[in-house]
Parts: structure tokens; sequence; C-alpha cells
């Protein structure tokens, strides 16, 4: 009997002992996290990020951008810091102020002549006006428009627009569209009359250098 009490006392000094250091260990890992939690709310960095809402295809400018600090976990990867490495790209989509911008968000580096007054126009797309989906953003492309109006026997019109910049090409969000993608360009403001009053009936014809 003394034996059995013996042991039963040693078995609860050693569970006590063990869920001891149970408790210590939670204890450790709680402080820990919170600790790693703490320290990354003092690493901080500092990115460039529009002062005000920014609208899709707006060819961004020092003017535009100011710096601010944030948590460094809160910073998307690849954000831009530097205002060298964002102007004289555009926003793809409308951007809220005071965001980080990151390489989703904007174009490649651009020649900043193609977008000085033009005027965004999107265009319902086939694969043939896409060449075969391989068309993208920031490729220059020559547009013409191809009218048969007129005469039997005439030959067809055509209007020519060259080194008309892609802003961006993206899926229809209509399933089993007859065209299922948007091409948006970039056409000069004093053309897009021209532009509009030929294009509603003519063939499109797009074409890239290679």
């Amino acid at each position: 009997m003394l034996t059995f009490k013996k042991f039963f006392v040693t078995t609860n000094k050693l569970l006590f002992k063990l869920s001891l250091i149970q408790w210590m260990s939670m204890f450790a890992l709680i402080v820990g996290v919170l600790t790693t939690a703490y320290l990354e709310t003092l690493t901080k960095d500092t990115v460039q990020v529009p002062k005000d809402d920014l609208p899709a295809y707006h060819l961004v400018q020092p003017n535009d951008l100011i710096s601010r600090t944030y948590a460094t976990k809160d910073i998307p990867q690849g954000a831009f810091k530097k205002t060298d490495e964002i102007k004289n790209r555009y926003t793809l989509i409308n951007i809220s102020k005071h965001k980080p911008l990151t390489k989703k968000l904007l174009s490649s580096i651009q020649n900043s002549a193609r977008l000085t007054d033009t005027i965004a126009i999107g265009i319902p797309a086939t694969p043939t006006m896409t060449l075969g989906g391989s068309l993208q953003a920031g490729d220059i492309i020559d547009i013409t428009l191809i009218s048969t109006k007129g005469k039997a026997e005439s030959a067809p019109s055509r209007i020519i627009f060259d080194n008309i910049l892609v802003l961006d090409v993206k899926q229809n969000s209509q399933t089993n569209a007859a065209f299922p993608s948007v091409m948006v360009i970039a056409v000069p403001s004093k053309r897009q009359p021209e532009f509009a009053s030929h294009s509603i009936s003519a063939t499109i014809l797009v074409s890239r250098k290679l």
C-alpha cells in the first residue's frame, strides 16, 4: 500500500512537471508571436503613391505622386519606391489615392508622346484582331478601316491609323461572346471623330510590325 501511494505521488509530480513545461512552452510561443507582430509594426518603408484617385489609362507623372511610409508588412511585394520607376507608365485600372503601386496596376514604361492628346477607345475584338491572343498592353499597331460602302464595282475605301498604342486587352465578361476580347487603344484626339464615324460599318484590320 505504501509503495502504491509513493508511486501515485511520484506520478502526480511528474504530470505536474510536464504540465508546467507545456504551459511555459505555450507562454513562450505566445510571447514570440506577439513580439514578432510588434516588431513588424516597427519595420517601416517609404513608397511612392498617388496623391489623388487616378483613372484608368492615366499617364503617371511625378506631380501625381507623394511619399508615404507604411509598415513593411502592409506594402505589396514589388511596390515601386522611386518616382523614376513610375513616371511614364499609365494606369491599367482605376487606382485609389495612397495605394502603393505595383507592376500589376501599371503598364510598362512608355514614350509619353504616344499618349499626349489621345483618347482611350474600346473596341470589341475577335481573335483575329488580337493576333491570335498575342496582342498585349504596350504594343504599337496599325489599324486599317476597310469600308465596302459605295458602288459594287468600286474598290473598298481604306483609312489607316498608324502607330497606335494598345492600352490594354481585356477578356469579355460575357461567355460565348462573338467578340471574346475588348481592345483599348489610344487614338489621337483630332482623329477620334473620324475613327468613330468610319469604324462602325468597317472591317477592322490590325497589324503589328515584327
